[in-house]
Parts: C-alpha cells; sequence; structure tokens
C-alpha cells in the first residue's frame, strides 16, 4: 500500500511539472504576438442576468475591466462602447 501511495504521488509530481513547463513554454510567445486589432469593447451584460450581484462585486468587475484596458491600451487598443475589433467577454 505504501508502495502505490508514493507511485500516485510522484506520477502527479511529474503530470504538475511538465504542465507547468508547457504552460511556461507557451506564455511568452503568445505574449509577445502582435495585435493587429486597433479597438476592443466588453461583452454587454443582459439587465437583470445576475440578480445576486452586490455593490462589491460591482466594485470588483469595475476593477477588473480597468486593469483589462490598462493592458490593452498599452497594447496600442482603444477602448470603444460597442462593436470593437476584439469584444472581451
Amino acid at each position: 500500500m505504501n508502495r502505490l501511495v508514493k507511485r500516485s504521488t510522484a506520477s502527479r509530481l511529474v503530470v504538475s511539472a511538465l504542465a507547468l513547463i508547457f504552460c511556461l513554454a507557451c506564455r511568452p510567445s503568445l505574449a509577445a504576438a502582435p495585435i493587429r486589432a486597433r479597438t476592443f469593447s466588453f461583452i454587454a451584460q443582459k439587465p437583470g442576468a445576475d440578480l445576486s450581484e452586490t455593490k462589491d462585486r460591482k466594485a470588483l468587475h469595475g476593477m477588473i475591466q480597468q486593469a483589462i484596458t490598462k493592458n490593452l491600451a498599452a497594447r496600442g487598443l482603444s477602448r470603444v462602447g460597442s462593436n470593437g475589433d476584439v469584444t472581451v467577454a
């Protein structure tokens, strides 16, 4: 039984290490890829789609959108109200 636990733990570590290596290998190439779009917009939320939304959640949603806007602006994209070249969901 002890051998089986050790083997299971070792296999999990190997799989985790391979997944981490794969993610790290892909990340720089995606981040360095040029963006040909010039504008972006956020997907419009349907009114009443989430009735459980609280003040804190709305504030957090706003902060996330600001961070995305800042990141895309640094890459040369401008935010528009709707129908941007790229739609952020």
